[in-house]
């Protein structure tokens, strides 16, 4: 049974995603932050779920480790997690800039880093979850703007680095997606679990 890792893997996207590869006879590992939406999947056959900050490289390692201990190979990692902030930049505070950098970019660079030898000896692949806004302007999303630009210019550069090894890197970029639809936050959405607002 081939293994996936999903971040944000409590979130609407994550969750499709999951239940997807899991129909298809994969075994699903979930990273989230810590909190009842991941306590409510439970681990089973097909799926592990593991409560880890992406933003914390040394927790992220841990988990890491975990994984491989457990599972016979790691064959696809995707990068789903993301948080966004809706304002204009000039209204906006420093560190919300930041902290959307933090989650979306680094938290994937911190979960490639971990997993990137185990994805070589499978010679899998790593799937970045970007968005339209990765390659588009987005009027009051400067911040979630720039952390896609980058994280598509980071997986796009990967992908060159680990094509030797027989790794194949994938960079995803939808548009609308109803993934936790019904939230009211209209500064910063902090959950690790998925993008909000509809974007991803």
């Amino acid at each position: 049974m081939k293994t996936a890792v999903i971040t944000g893997g409590a979130g609407g996207l994550g969750q499709a995603l999951a239940a997807r590869l899991q129909r298809e006879n994969w075994h699903t590992v979930l990273l989230d932050l810590p909190g009842p939406g991941l306590d409510a999947l439970g681990s089973h056959e097909k799926q592990s779920i593991y409560a880890c900050d992406l933003t914390d490289g040394g927790a992220v390692e841990q988990v890491a480790e975990q994984v491989l201990a457990e599972r016979p190979s790691i064959d696809l990692v995707v990068y789903n997690a993301g948080i966004t902030h809706i304002g204009l930049f000039a209204d906006m505070d420093l560190s919300a800039h930041r902290k959307v950098l933090d989650v979306n970019y680094f938290g994937a660079v911190h979960t490639a880093r971990a997993f990137l030898k185990a994805v070589r000896a499978s010679k899998g692949c790593h799937l970045a979850i970007s968005s339209v806004a990765g390659f588009s302007p987005l009027i009051k999303r400067t911040a979630y703007a720039a952390s896609k630009h980058a994280l598509e210019g980071f997986f796009s550069s990967l992908r060159s680095e680990e094509k030797s090894y027989g790794v194949h890197t994938l960079i995803a970029a939808p548009s609308f997606v109803a993934t936790n639809v019904g939230r009211a936050e209209k500064q910063e959405n902090a959950g690790a679990s998925g993008v909000f607002n509809g974007w991803c």
